[in-house]
């Protein structure tokens, strides 16, 4: 009517006190109207609730404000197999996204496949496969619209199930196939997506996610809630397959790692040949990449005394400090040759998919280090023959390695007096443990400053009853495979002992030529012990004596020790680890036992270097330890919160590149 004043035309105080009434309780920050008031104020202080019907019948103060509520704080938004959840609103499958997504500033999204949505039954896999892309793609459309969206930061949560996918699935390679079709919009490419726009949306989402997200102690936090699922997920980043030519050598065919003649005469830890590494380092993230990487090929001894010779891989930083070097024993938990570090963590690999990936991500831990200036040596400690578990050898490849790299002077530069640690992670932590424990007798020249040893295996003759039947079974199968590289009894009573399937046997053979990753797949959940004419073969005396032969906890390490566990490991007991600190505590050994109370085997392997990283560090640099054995509790891996923004400096920064590389995003 003629004379109305505009609502935008009310004096501020008057539109403030509106707003008091129908805006909740969030702390308003930089909105024009308290422009010289307080920098935050609380709108409804009275605690009354607001009325957002009401508030949207005013479309002039609905237009003022709306920015500025979504704009205010962080908002999660949950993509599960069912629903987009946002602000306490459902969202059903098809249906449109509500359009205030656009205005949000801060997102947390949450994609999540943990659990088996109810209709799974009444609808086909195809049905609920599609629907799960639509929106993931009506999410993406809406976050790359610009410049009507708002989105500045944005943090992502991935959880996968394995077992829901291999319900879905019903074989490991469709799992893989899955994945690839389920996630592979967050990838460049979107597999069985034909839609241009489909594609466009996505593009334009990855521009987001890695050109304007901020990293900071949100991307620890992702990192953190990363397990083994998601390492299967990381799995499925298909990427074009390099050009044959361009190949690295695999170790059974690579003349470099057979000694030359008469090498069994020459000391433990003389090198044999040496060499720059012939092909890339993969490259994970950030620029602490080694600038020069070595192998050298040196002799050591096997599980019988006798001679025999292996590799370890020297890397180089630019800013490298060659009075400090960090033994770096990766977790390669196979018996094929083909999964050892030395090969796989070279670029361009031409060999499926799941082979070299958890070595990579464990390559990723060392960017700390090389950051640091530290010489990471990461040794073969398997060996030639790939033997799995045959843990005394492994302890003495660690330790002729370090003395290898001690002597290699002439061309790593690296100081022979250099101060020394170790460190090493589940199957890793047991080659370094059973180092820590021979050094004294195999190599007491060697004064190692300190060793850290994390999701500890101790009473391995306890695996198989331990793992079988469950996610971890198919380590079950790799250890034999292992110890029969080694032992040629266990040899021939494995291969005696199979039973007359031949599916069976075929697929129990074909583990051993495959690595992590892939056996993990293959025998999720299987039951090992059917594999045999005899079930409890795995239990055989044979392979117990073996397997007590190569334990831990035969001797006393004399350098201080940090041994990190998670009490939700089911893969390895926290009791077994308890036990074996006491002992070594009885018997004058200096241990800091660190528990992490929400961590399982996995999480911790992924988040235990903020335990380990700054540890270490104090050991070479030669911060004292008081000579005493102690125990923490903590939720988190890393009790001194002022370190984890130093060490966000460099590894913050490769966590986003690793998964944007790893994802092909």
């Amino acid at each position: 009517m003629p004379g109305t004043l505009r609502f935008l035309d009310f004096p501020a105080e008057v539109r403030l006190a509106i707003y008091r009434y129908l805006i909740p309780n969030i702390s308003i920050r930089n909105f024009n109207l308290i422009r010289g008031r307080s920098k935050h104020i609380v709108l409804r202080r009275d605690g009354g609730r607001c009325c957002p019907a009401l508030l949207r019948t005013s479309r002039l103060i609905y237009n003022e404000v709306v920015q500025e509520w979504y704009g205010s704080t962080q908002y999660e938004v949950v993509l599960d197999t069912k629903y987009i959840l946002f602000c306490g609103q459902l969202v059903p499958p098809y249906a449109p996204v509500p359009s205030t997504l656009r205005y949000v500033h801060s997102m947390k999204l949450c994609i999540s496949m943990q659990g088996t949505p109810q209709y799974i039954h009444s609808q086909s896999t195809v049905e609920h496969l599609l629907g799960f892309q639509d929106r993931i793609a009506m999410l993406a459309r809406l976050l790359s619209d610009r410049p009507s969206c708002r989105l500045q930061h944005l943090c992502m949560e991935i959880g996968v199930n394995i077992p829901l996918l291999l319900s879905l699935c019903k074989t490991p390679t469709g799992m893989l196939e899955l994945l690839s079709w389920n996630l592979g919009p967050l990838r460049s490419h979107s597999y069985g997506i034909q839609s241009q726009e489909f594609q466009q949306s996505y593009a334009e989402l990855r521009s987001i996610m890695f050109a304007q997200t901020t990293l900071n102690a949100s991307a620890m936090r992702i990192l953190s809630l990363v397990t083994i699922q998601l390492s299967l997920y990381v799995a499925c980043g298909l990427s074009s397959a390099p050009k044959e030519d361009e190949a690295p050598i695999p170790p059974s065919k690579d003349p470099f790692y057979t000694p030359p003649t008469g090498y069994q005469h020459a000391k433990p830890g003389t090198i044999l040949s040496h060499r720059e590494v012939p092909y890339p380092v993969a490259k994970l993230g950030g620029d602490d990449k080694p600038s020069h990487a070595y192998q050298i090929l040196y002799r050591t001894t096997d599980s019988f005394g006798k001679a025999t010779a292996t590799l370890t891989t020297v890397l180089v930083p630019e800013n490298a400090n060659g009075t400090k070097i960090l033994s770096y024993q990766f977790a390669m938990d196979s018996a094929a040759t083909r999964c050892a570090p030395s090969y796989a963590i070279r670029k361009h690999l031409k060999e499926d998919i799941l082979m070299d990936k958890m070595t990579k991500l464990q390559f990723l831990m060392s960017t700390e280090a090389l950051a640091k200036g530290w010489i990471v040596a990461i040794p073969d400690f398997e060996g030639p023959n790939a033997a799995y578990m045959a843990n005394v050898k492994a302890g003495y490849a660690v330790l002729d390695g370090i003395r290898a790299v001690l002597s290699s002077t002439s061309f790593t530069n690296v100081s022979s007096s250099a101060a020394i640690a170790m460190w090493g992670y589940s199957g890793g932590s047991l080659a370094t443990g059973l180092a820590a424990e021979l050094q004294p007798l195999y190599a007491p020249e060697l004064k190692i400053s300190g060793t850290a040893l994390g999701g500890t295996v101790w009473r391995t003759p306890t695996i198989p009853n331990r793992v079988n039947k469950k996610a971890s079974a198919g380590l079950l199968v790799a250890a034999m495979h292992g110890l029969a590289n080694e032992y040629p009894e266990v040899a021939s009573l494995i291969r005696e002992g199979l039973v007359d399937d031949a599916k069976k046997r075929e697929k129990f053979m074909k583990a051993g030529d495959q690595c992590l990753l892939e056996y993990l797949v293959e025998f999720a959940h299987n039951d090992v012990f059917s594999y045999f004419k005899d079930p409890q073969l795995p239990n055989h005396p044979l392979l117990r004596r073996i397997e007590a032969a190569n334990d831990m906890g035969k001797h006393t390490p004399t350098m201080p020790l940090l041994i990190y566990k998670g009490v939700l490991d089911a893969d390895s007991p926290l009791n077994d680890t308890e036990a074996l600190v006491s002992q070594y505590c009885a018997e004058g050994a200096t241990v800091d036992l660190r528990e992490v109370t929400t961590h399982n085997h996995f999480l911790l392997g992924v988040d235990g270097f903020l335990a380990a990283i700054p540890w270490l560090e104090d050991r070479l640099e030669g911060v004292p330890v008081e000579h005493e054995c102690k125990m923490s509790k903590s939720p988190v891996p890393l009790s001194d919160s002022g370190s984890l923004e130093a060490l966000l400096g460099t590894v913050g920064v490769d966590i986003g590149d690793v998964l944007g590389t790893i994802l092909n995003l």
